[in-house]
This record gives C-alpha cells, sequence and structure tokens, in this order.
C-alpha cells in the first residue's frame, strides 16, 4: 500500500504528534460508524500510521492477514483489504462485526455459494474464520469498480455489450451448479482494471428447483432489489434460471438507457408498469441502439418466463449477434456515448460570465473526441485518441500548459454540473490533485509561492474526492495519497518563501 503520510524530508524515526491525523484515514470519518466498528478502524488505522514510518512493525491482523485498508461498509459489518502473507496476493475480507446471527448465517451460506463455483466471471472466495467470535470471510480483492459506477462514463455500446456477456457467463456457470444469483444489479457487476468482469454479492442467493420451498406464490416479493426483480420474484414465487436473465437485462437495459426498464416504488407499481409494457428511457441514453439489440432485451424483460430465452447460453448468442434485420451495424459508433450536452450545459452555466474564455473553451470542446474501449480495456486494440474527452480532461490540460486560472474555471463549472445531477466527482477531481500537484512539484524550487498555491489546489481537489469515496464506501488510498504529498508541499512551499 501507498503511504498516507509523506516523510519529512530529514525522515524521521519516529511518529510525529503534530502530523495531521486526519492524513490517516479511518478516524476522523469513522465516527457514524457503531462504537465496534470504530475501535477496529482505530487499530487499523494505528497499527498502519506506526508501520508507514516503521516498516519492521507490523500491520494488523486479522487470523494471518495483514489488514491495510478498510474499503466500506454494510448492514451486516465492515470490508477491508489487506495481504495474505503466506501466499503473497492481496485479499478483500468481510467482516461480521456485532452482527446478528441471521447476518452471519447470509454471510456464510454466500460463502459456501461462491466456495462452489470456479468461474472466471464470479468472484472467488478464498477462506473463513472467527475474529474474536465473529465471523469473516476472506474473498478475492478486486480493483475496480461496479457496473453502476462504471456506466456513467462516458461508455462504447460494443464494451456495454462485452461487460454484460460476460456477467451473463457468470451467471450460467452458477446456473449449471444450481444456483440462483437472485439479486443481479449493477452494483454486483465488478468491473476490475483491466477490463475482467465478475459477478459478485451471491447473499441472497437461493438453490434452483428448490427456491420455493420456504415461500408461497402472493405473500410478497424475493429478497433483492426490486427494480431490477423478475414478475415472479415480485409476486413472491421462487422463479428460475430466467428469473436471473430477466434481471441481466434489466441491468443493461439501465446502462444502455440511462433509466431503469420499468418504475415504480413499490412491488405492485412495478408490476403494473411491466404489465402495461410501459418501458422507460432516459435523456443521457446511449446513441444509435440497433433494433436487433433492443428487441433482445425486450424479449428478456417479457412478464412471462416462457417468453424469454429459455437460458443465458440463448441469450448470450443473441447479445452477441450483430446482424440486424435492416442491415444496420451493431452499434457502438461515433455516436454511442453519453455525457456531450450535459457537460456543455453546465460549462455554459458555470461561465456565464466569461464570455471570452467560453469562447475558447467551446474551440477546445469541439476538438474533443469520444472516449476509447482501450483506455477502460488496455488488452483490447484501439487506437487511442490524441484529444482530450471531458471537462476534466479540458482542465487538465490547462493546468499543464500553465493556464491555472483558466483550468480552475473549468473544473469549478464541471463539478458544479456533476454535483447538481447526481454524477460522481471523485474520479476526475483525483485527476484535477493529480495535475495540480505535478505542476507544484515544478515549480517548489523555482517559484514556490505559486507551488504552495497549486499543492492547496490539490489538496481541495483530493479532500472533494476522497469525501465522495467515503460516502459510497470505496477505497480512498490514492486521494490520502495524493492529499497528503500536496500537503506536504505546501509546508515545503511555505518553509521556502519564509
Amino acid at each position: 500500500m501507498d503511504a498516507d503520510l509523506p516523510p519529512d524530508d530529514d525522515g524521521p524515526d519516529e511518529l510525529d504528534p503534530s502530523e495531521p491525523i486526519d492524513e490517516i484515514p479511518l478516524l476522523d470519518e469513522s465516527e457514524r460508524l457503531p462504537p465496534a466498528w470504530r475501535e477496529l478502524l482505530a487499530e487499523i488505522s494505528a497499527c498502519r500510521a506506526v508501520h508507514q514510518q516503521m516498516p519492521e512493525e507490523p500491520l494488523f491482523r486479522i487470523g494471518r492477514y495483514e489488514i491495510e485498508d478498510y474499503i466500506g461498509h454494510g448492514g451486516m459489518g465492515v470490508v477491508v483489504q489487506g495481504r495474505d502473507p503466506e501466499l503473497e496476493r492481496p485479499i478483500a475480507m468481510k467482516l461480521c462485526l456485532g452482527a446478528r446471527a441471521k447476518a452471519e448465517e447470509a454471510l456464510l451460506r454466500e460463502a459456501r455459494v461462491l466456495a462452489k463455483l470456479d468461474h472466471p466471471n464470479i468472484i472467488r472466495v478464498f477462506d473463513a474464520g472467527r475474529y474474536e467470535g465473529h465471523l469473516f470471510v476472506v474473498m478475492e480483492l478486486v480493483e475496480g469498480e461496479d457496473a453502476g459506477r462504471w456506466s456513467r462514463r462516458w461508455v462504447e455500446l460494443a464494451e456495454v455489450r462485452r461487460v454484460y456477456v460476460a456477467a451473463a457467463q457468470g451467471l450460467a456457470a452458477a446456473h449449471e451448479a444450481g444456483v440462483l444469483h437472485g439479486d443481479f444489479k449493477p452494483s454486483n457487476v465488478l468491473v476490475a482494471q483491466g477490463g475482467r468482469v465478475l459477478v459478485a454479492d451471491f447473499g441472497v442467493a437461493e438453490a434452483l428447483g428448490e427456491a420455493g420451498e420456504d415461500s408461497a406464490p402472493n405473500e410478497g416479493p424475493r429478497r433483492g432489489t426490486l427494480l431490477y426483480m423478475a414478475p415472479e420474484r415480485l409476486w413472491g414465487e421462487a422463479g428460475d434460471a430466467r428469473s436471473d436473465l430477466y434481471s441481466l437485462c434489466a441491468s443493461m437495459w439501465q446502462t444502455v438507457y440511462a433509466s431503469p426498464p420499468f418504475e415504480g416504488s413499490s412491488a405492485s407499481e412495478l408490476l403494473a408498469a411491466i404489465e402495461a409494457r410501459d418501458l422507460r428511457e432516459g435523456y443521457d441514453a446511449l446513441d444509435d441502439v440497433p433494433e436487433w439489440l433492443a428487441a433482445a432485451l425486450r424479449r428478456g424483460l417479457a412478464e412471462e418466463p416462457d417468453d424469454r430465452f429459455g437460458s443465458m447460453a440463448e441469450l448470450i448468442e443473441a447479445l452477441r449477434n450483430e446482424e440486424t434485420d435492416d442491415g444496420g451495424s451493431s452499434g457502438g459508433g461515433v455516436g454511442s456515448w453519453r455525457g456531450r450536452s450535459g457537460f456543455l450545459h453546465g460549462l455554459l452555466l458555470g461561465l456565464s460570465g466569461f464570455a471570452g474564455f467560453a469562447v475558447v473553451l467551446l474551440v477546445l470542446f469541439v476538438q474533443m473526441t469520444r472516449p476509447s474501449v482501450g483506455k477502460l480495456v488496455p488488452e483490447l486494440t484501439v487506437a487511442e485518441p490524441a484529444e482530450t474527452r471531458s471537462a476534466a480532461d479540458v482542465a487538465v490540460r490547462l493546468i499543464g500548459e500553465g493556464r491555472y486560472e483558466e483550468a480552475q474555471a473549468v473544473w469549478e463549472a464541471e463539478e458544479s454540473r456533476r454535483k447538481a445531477e447526481g454524477e460522481p466527482v471523485a474520479e476526475p477531481a483525483l485527476a484535477i490533485a493529480q495535475a495540480y500537484l505535478e505542476r507544484a512539484k515544478t515549480l517548489i524550487e523555482t517559484s514556490p509561492k505559486l507551488s504552495g498555491k497549486l499543492a492547496g489546489l490539490a489538496v481541495e481537489a483530493a479532500s472533494t474526492a476522497r469525501t465522495e469515496l467515503w460516502e459510497e464506501g470505496l477505497p480512498r488510498t490514492h486521494a490520502d495519497k495524493v492529499r497528503g504529498e500536496a500537503l506536504a508541499l505546501q509546508q515545503r512551499a511555505k518553509a521556502a518563501k519564509d
């Protein structure tokens, strides 16, 4: 793991109590957690802080596992990341700290289900054990993001198809092993760095053919997420593999059309919308979706299971099909990306008082190209565009050119737009922070005053990213590293001025 506190120039041998504790996460933001969780996270944080400055001191351990960072938390406990020193591999750990017996049973059931499944598109479980009487499960650590967050990027339609075909292959393997996922949705699909796709969270999984024994029809919906749940499961029936197929098509519809296929705040409202075939499309839907793909998704979303594809294998074949009835293309062309109109609207609003500067930005914007699949999936051979792709990229370019005031105006407008429209901010904020930090480093010797100012802007952007990552329950290691380096550079610049 990268250090959160940059070393002082003199390389201190012990912790300096004057160092900002805020640079070691888990303490300040964990106040909202239950006491038992806060105590654990404080121990992890303290051990890590000591280890970073005195590497001979051990990290916090749970069983044989070295715990390095906090990932997130949920209803049953906390999720941390660490390392298995014996097998020398990174791990993620779910720890049922203070959870009720039913929560532990659910986690243990999920672990046992995953232990039976061996497929490259299903997350792996490595171990289970007890820490001070509390159940923990050790799983594969996936560096990436879930498909819900991933889909908010500018993504190609061809890449959306690739991700959901891979997820369907994972579900097909589960079905072959007699397992119904039961809660498939975008946030339960992980898109790893490098493009690998994994289906996760089998917490409500049921055995195919046996799932209905404990629940009669019409007594209420099954466990899971209503927006993506097949109608038979909304009625309380067990369903079968075609229920997961429906959920996958609902998730893919959400990604392609920027809206759940059917809307409703309750099971009864959703069932009424499904019966009326009131399929929805968001304003930010991908462009040029071919009719054959739309037809495949509509079939997968049929109200009656018998009207859907008969199996995941059939759906996969349909999603891979690049033929169309009217001879059109498979989609994923120049128009198949989202975000341009929203960005332009937000940019013009944010820069309404800077007419001349807005013209410059519009020229830059016209030069921007769509994102490439290669950016998201490095192993694909795709030519990388030379031009910038987003408002944040415009700002990063301006920072690199030394046009800091213009860059900050662009970034503030984009940040305001993203927050107003509920779009994620962390990733572009980190890009801005990194750009400011790199420029500040180059100027520290020749212009410490300007270097300190740029480092301050880096701290501000990294803090924005850090806050959102916390709220989303995502790792903040990189944000903390950038922020820590920027704070250290600020102090160095201040000392140079004095």
